[in-house]
Order: C-alpha cells, then structure tokens, then sequence
C-alpha cells in the first residue's frame, strides 16, 4: 500500500486526484473507495493500491488513514491544491 495526499476532489463528479509521497499525481475515483470512505476532502492522507488504466495511474482500494495513524510523508505536504 502506498500513502498519499488528496489534491483535490469532487463527489458530484466522482473523481479527483492525489499526489503520492512518491510525488506522482494520480487518477482517484468515487468507485474504487473502500466501503467505509464515503468521500473525501483535499490534503487529506489517504492509503491505497496504484493500477494502470487506459495508460493512466489510478488509485484503488483506497482508504483514509485517520490522524493519529498519519505516516510522515503525509505530515510534511504542504503544496497548494490544483486549482491554487
């Protein structure tokens, strides 16, 4: 599993993206959550499974890592949002 931050996100549509400690920005999708993640909300860290897709990274499985569970990296992302 890797861990990453939520960039940004938007329920209505269903997607969003997120930027690996690793410092990649990957594809999230409402549809690969975990059943207990109901949405989520930028610059929170978050766990999941990277895949390949029609040639893109995504995230799957993903779950939220609650804060006192924070891994280091996560702690330290302070980059503005894609829309900043």
């Amino acid at each position: 599993m890797e861990t990453g931050i939520v960039q940004w996100f938007n329920d209505a549509k269903g997607y969003g993206f997120v930027k690996t400690d690793s410092g990649d920005q990957i594809i999230c999708e409402k549809w690969h959550m975990l059943d207990e993640v109901k949405t989520m909300k930028e610059r929170q860290c978050i766990s999941f499974e990277r895949f390949e897709y029609k040639g893109n990274e995504h995230a799957g499985k993903i779950s939220v890592i609650e804060n006192d569970a924070v891994p280091t990296p996560c702690l330290l992302y302070t980059s503005p949002s894609p829309r900043d």
